[in-house]
């Protein structure tokens, strides 16, 4: 009895899988996009595209198999999603975003800001890619580049936190200290936290200001007690102040929580442009 209950719960199981549509498994699939649930996402995927590969629809489950593939960290099999979905759709803004996604996880920047460049290039209004141009102009040290994105996604209100933290950046990266202060100001009234806490602090070190800089890394360790790079910028603070002692402490502080050291002391020796 107990053996054919289990056949009978087999094959019941069979014949829902084989009745499921191309919209189920689509369906199905974004479910396990949304919790991460990668290779259960992929095999969705595929059999959708298995149930109907001539379906225009494709495109975009080529696109999301990519965007799996990728986490899966699957490279070269998400570039191929992409590249067929192209070859369905090649003007898909979203295709192109998600490959640029892919090359940016790869170290391939330049193809990644030639996809992001062609998708501003078919809708200028964008928000995702312009913010992800922006921040990867600025991780190669293309400032004149980033700082456009930003002041453009300021200039429309899109995406002003993300603008302000990019402005931010760049501010720093150039030595405009006083710019630096105000962005990262901006960016704590909306959200308050340990980094920007740490890149105002930064900024009020490069002026002088100590104990206002000193309040900010106060501030920051209450939100984050193990961010390491608060206590190089406090031991920095020590140094400045001829602490030695005290520098030296944080610093050993700095070092067991992992402190971005060299990050961190490239905006402390920026020259203003």
């Amino acid at each position: 009895m107990k053996r054919t209950i289990i056949v009978a719960f087999t094959l019941c199981a069979a014949a829902y899988a084989a009745a499921q549509t191309y919209t189920e498994y689509a369906d199905s699939a974004d479910h396990y996009i949304k919790v991460e649930r990668w290779a259960d996402a992929e095999r969705m995927l595929v059999a959708a595209m298995r149930l109907e590969p001539g379906n225009f629809q494709n495109s975009l489950l080529l696109s999301n198999l990519g965007v799996v593939r990728t986490n899966l960290k699957r490279y070269d099999e998400a570039l191929r999603c992409f590249e067929s979905g192209l070859g369905i759709a090649p003007n898909s803004t979203v295709l192109l975003t998600n490959r640029a996604r892919t090359y940016m996880e790869m170290g391939h920047n330049a193809d990644a800001e030639a996809d992001l460049t062609k998708v501003l290039d078919i809708d200028s209004t964008l928000i995702a890619p312009r913010t992800l141009r922006g921040f990867l102009r600025l991780g190669v040290r293309n400032f004149e580049g980033a700082e456009a994105d930003f002041k453009k996604l300021l200039k429309e209100k899109s995406d002003t936190l993300a603008a302000y933290r990019g402005l931010g950046f760049c501010a720093l990266e150039t030595g405009d200290s006083q710019k630096a202060e105000e962005m990262w100001t901006q960016v704590i009234a909306s959200d308050p936290t340990e980094e920007a806490y740490l890149m105002r602090a930064i900024a009020r070190t490069v002026d002088g200001r100590y104990p206002e800089a000193s309040e900010d890394i106060r501030l920051g360790l209450e939100k984050n007690p193990h961010y390491g790079n608060l206590y190089f910028a406090r031991g920095m603070i020590d140094r400045l102040s001829y602490r030695n002692d005290d520098a030296e402490i944080n610093f050993r502080n700095a070092q067991k929580y992992d402190a971005e050291v060299q990050a961190l002391l490239r905006f402390y020796a920026a020259k203003p442009r």
